[in-house]
């Protein structure tokens, strides 16, 4: 669902992330949740400057699918166009 969206359409998702970092080649967007962080990451187009999701990851002390649905859920903030 979040692979292949533009900046914009991510932050619709999932609103303004709290931290940002670089980990070369992705710029990487991070949310906290109460339990868990969940990952976004963006890589530049391959022609221009254009940066889309690629992939994205939940980091946690618990890594069951139940937890990890928990994450997301937490962090969900809205809907694709």
């Amino acid at each position: 669902m979040l692979v292949g969206l533009a900046p914009d359409q991510v932050r619709r998702l999932l609103g303004v992330p709290g931290a940002l970092r670089e980990s070369h080649p992705a710029t990487v967007w991070q949310y906290f949740g109460s339990a868990c962080i969940f990952e976004v990451y963006l890589y530049r187009e391959v022609q221009g400057e254009t940066l889309r999701a690629l992939g994205y990851g939940i980091l946690g002390s618990s890594q069951t699918v139940d937890a990890k649905r928990a994450c997301f859920s937490e962090i969900w903030k809205g809907e694709v166009d």
